[in-house]
């Protein structure tokens, strides 16, 4: 489960984010929606522990983000598609970062 309460995120003293509220229970899917500059990258850098957050609270199955080293495996993030390795599909893009992360086959 994700959990986000009253996220702010300021980038270069700007703000990018203020006041973001959601919760994605587990097995649930989202997409991100929005203009260019809203804020979606930054707040997904914050989830993933790339940027850190101004104010608010970020829980990844009941622990707080303060600790990433403790949420981290529980976290997946996939760039961009020009940050993908070229010469290999989506699938296997996936399957690298999942070997990575000694995620079973299986799974």
């Amino acid at each position: 489960m994700l959990k986000v309460e009253g996220l702010g995120v300021s980038c270069g003293g700007t703000p990018a984010i203020e006041s973001l509220d959601f919760e994605i229970k587990c097995g649930e899917f989202v997409a991100i929606l929005g203009p260019s500059g809203c804020g979606r990258s930054s707040m997904l850098n914050v989830i993933s522990g790339l940027l850190p957050q101004t104010q608010g609270l970020v829980e990844v199955h009941n622990l707080p983000l303060y600790n990433p080293g403790r949420a981290a495996p529980k976290l997946g993030y996939m760039f961009q598609p020009h940050r993908l390795l070229p010469l290999r599909t989506v699938k296997q893009n996936l399957e690298l970062v999942l070997a990575a992360a000694d995620v079973p086959k299986d799974e």
